[in-house]
């Protein structure tokens, strides 16, 4: 196997780590967990979308971006704006430039 391969399966057996314990743990937060795994999952397709079609994929992802933000402000205790930046901010700039390559000049 080549190391492209093992980057995928690893990849796989981290989201699947990560939505097992999200969906059957025993963490108090487990609906909180769960809703950001998808959420980030939600991201995630968008931007390997984005690879092969950037308007559809670029829309996906700033939505996304947008979604992960709307949830850190009302999941965050404190500096809800510090929050925001750092969860949905780089989906949002990702999305935007890639809905910017798809515009013709």
């Amino acid at each position: 196997m080549d190391c492209e391969n093992n980057r995928h399966i690893l990849c796989v057996i981290f989201i699947l780590i990560g939505l097992t314990e999200a969906i059957w743990g025993t963490d108090p937060y487990a609906m909180e967990s769960f809703i950001l795994t998808c959420l980030v999952i939600f991201a995630a397709v968008g931007v390997i979308i984005a690879w092969k079609n950037a308007k559809n994929g670029g829309m996906l992802t700033l939505v996304a971006g947008i979604a992960l933000s709307v949830f850190a402000l009302f999941s965050a205790d404190h500096n809800h704006a510090f929050a925001m930046l750092i969860s949905g901010g780089p989906y949002i700039i990702a999305g935007t430039l890639f809905l910017a390559s798809c515009k013709k000049i």
